[in-house]
């Protein structure tokens, strides 16, 4: 009889991607395959997560994505039972992945050895550690992906000793099936970005290397997008802008049709002009340099873009300009100035925080919005246990806010809540308060 033991690890607290996965195949109670993949998940790292396993964004890098490594295993999970510690759990984040990944497979053969030691041994709770400590398994490194599938290995053959498996315990697991949730904000935000960034790279007229990056990381990071209405042309469209170098005025014209085409919401007035304007400096700041064209162009779009006037993030950026072009001269000096209030504006706007290890340990914390992690106070309660102090609103000596929601970012792009509109009031008057979302600190 073949048999597969896998266990494996995820980067989120939505579990729809794999960092690392742990595989054994045995065939005839004989191992014939072990191995363990670190994976590149493509996505960002939950605190949470990082917590139990220890797996950092640090350890995945050049890691292989994780249709690479389904290619590998594929043959000994279809032609197998595939066995695991409360497999439907691990089973579901394998799906979610493949589904993410637009890899289809129709149904898996597979036996929970939980559910089989709920019904031959009494114990207080038929945790994996809990079991291996009950028949003297080793389970050294817990949480290691490649340590809890050879545990689960041990769990099984001293489970058929007391009570032989049977077919009776295996079931059918039907994939194709997981529900991913249709994140329709973040495609719309991702085409309006790519709309503003080639927009940018072109209002000087001229596009060197340099202003190819931030379509380049465009397309890096919206990879498992392809799959959506609008994504594959615009994947198209970048594809030919990397391969020739050089913006054309008629791939510009498609990912700008694009972007307007496959809007799925209404927008909050200005939200939508402030994610095609974060594209725009991303794109006039690529080459690190700013002309006078790009900085009129620039002030022209924001002119234009009167919804933009009332959101406080952006009024300081249009005030630099305005002050900038006050005497119809732009310096070098008022050039270097310029940028540095660009910089700030983009590290503001930023999805991805740079520090992935804040700490609430002796801040005052002021939260906002709805929690993956739970409700209000299950979130107050897990601060004060990281040593942190919450206030119920934002006050002068708040040192951060944060937003609920795993990936939730509107509140970056005018969607502003009391406390977030506070914060950001703050921040204009000098006060260094932080705003991050819930998965920069839970």
């Amino acid at each position: 009889m073949k048999k597969v033991f896998f266990d494996v690890e995820t980067n989120n607290i939505k579990n729809d991607r794999i960092c690392q996965i742990g595989v054994i195949y045995e065939e005839d109670g004989k191992e014939v395959f072990a191995k363990s993949w670190y994976v590149d998940p493509e996505t960002p790292f939950s605190k949470r997560t990082i917590a139990i396993h220890g797996i950092t964004p640090e350890m995945v890098q050049g890691a292989p994505l994780f249709p690479e490594v389904w290619e590998e295993i594929r043959p000994y999970f279809l032609s197998s039972v595939v066995i695991g510690h409360n497999v439907k759990s691990d089973l579901t984040v394998l799906d979610k992945t493949l589904v993410g990944y637009g890899i289809r497979e129709e149904a898996l053969t597979a036996a929970d050895t939980m559910d089989k030691a709920s019904r031959v041994v009494d114990v207080e709770s038929y945790g994996l550690d809990v079991l291996c400590e009950y028949f003297h398994i080793s389970l050294d490194q817990h949480h290691d992906a490649l340590c809890d599938a050879k545990a689960c290995r041990a769990l099984y053959h001293k489970l058929d000793e007391i009570m032989p498996w049977t077919e009776k315990d295996e079931f059918t697991q039907w994939m194709g099936k997981a529900k991913m949730k249709l994140d329709r904000n973040s495609l719309d935000r991702a085409l309006m970005e790519l709309d503003g960034i080639v927009f940018g790279i072109l209002s000087d007229s001229h596009v060197s290397f340099a202003e190819l990056t931030p379509i380049e990381n465009w397309s890096d990071e919206h990879a498992a997008m392809k799959r959506f209405p609008g994504y594959q042309e615009a994947y198209a469209a970048v594809e030919r802008i990397l391969d020739n170098g050089k913006v054309h005025a008629e791939d510009a014209y498609e990912i700008h049709q694009l972007a307007v085409r496959y809007r799925y919401n209404t927008w909050r007035r200005g939200a939508e002009s402030l994610y095609i304007l974060k594209g725009i400096v991303s794109g006039i700041l690529a080459d690190e340099k700013l002309s006078e064209k790009e900085i009129h162009m620039l002030k022209d779009w924001m002119l234009r873009s009167g919804d933009l006037k009332d959101i406080c993030t952006f009024a300081r950026v249009y005030e630099e300009l305005e002050r900038i072009l006050a005497d119809g001269k732009v310096t070098k000096a008022e050039a270097k100035e310029l940028i540095e209030v660009l910089n700030r504006f983009l590290s503001l706007h930023d999805e991805k925080h740079p520090d992935q290890n804040l700490s609430v340990k002796d801040k005052v914390v002021t939260l906002t919005g709805t929690f993956v992690f739970g409700s209000h106070r299950q979130v107050a309660e897990r601060i004060r246990e990281l040593g942190g102090t919450v206030e119920t609103s934002v006050k002068n000596n708040t040192d951060i806010v944060i937003v609920g929601g795993e990936g939730n970012t509107a509140w970056r792009y005018g969607d502003y809540g009391y406390h977030v509109r506070k914060a950001l009031m703050m921040q204009d008057d000098g006060h260094p308060v932080m705003i991050v979302g819930e998965s920069e600190v839970l």
